[in-house]
């Protein structure tokens, strides 16, 4: 594998292997497919971006959050989906590194947080998200981060309020040093 590889296959700032643009390039044309209207062919692609988060979590968060970003204004059923995908890994036995588990909890406060109103088909995955992720090791980067969208006299995010709640609940060990702090 290391031979067709350029550097030290890392897919770091260096140079670009191969296999992270081929990579890309399939995702890529996974998140187009996303807009398709036949509901199997959308199961499909979930499915296909769950394997691909599972074997290639590092290089496949880099894609799909920086797709997100770029694309804004993506509709509501392909953001679930995509968070459907996240979610499903998430809650697996998959172990993602620390790098990776940091910009999904960026991803899903992003989504958690993007409307003032209610939108639970998003918010709601977004949430599980943090809280699977913060059931383990993660928790105090989930709790700082959201404790970062909360500010001292003002009234925070509604879901930011109901996910720190979570968090308090799935891993009780991990939120009692934030209790006087929130």
């Amino acid at each position: 594998m290391d031979r067709h590889s350029k550097g030290n296959g890392s897919g770091g700032d260096g140079g670009t292997p191969d296999k992270p643009s081929i990579l890309e390039g399939i995702l890529h044309g996974l998140f187009e497919g996303l807009i398709d209207k036949d509901e199997t062919v959308r199961t499909a692609i979930k499915s296909s971006l769950v394997k691909i988060l599972e074997t290639h979590p590092a290089r496949a968060v880099d894609t799909l959050v920086e797709y997100r970003e770029k694309n804004p204004k993506l509709p509501e059923q392909t953001v679930i989906i995509l968070l459907k995908a996240v979610e499903r890994v998430v809650n697996s036995d998959t172990s993602l590194p620390s790098e990776a588990n940091k910009k999904l909890i960026t991803l899903a406060i992003e989504e958690l947080t993007r409307s003032a109103d209610h939108q639970p088909l998003i918010q709601e995955h977004a949430l599980t998200i943090l809280v699977a992720i913060g059931r383990n090791s993660e928790c105090k980067a989930v709790i700082e981060a959201l404790m970062a969208h909360t500010k001292e006299g003002a009234v925070a995010h509604f879901m930011v309020m109901q996910c720190l709640g979570a968090m308090a609940t799935a891993n009780v060990a991990g939120g009692l040093p934030f209790i006087k702090p929130i």
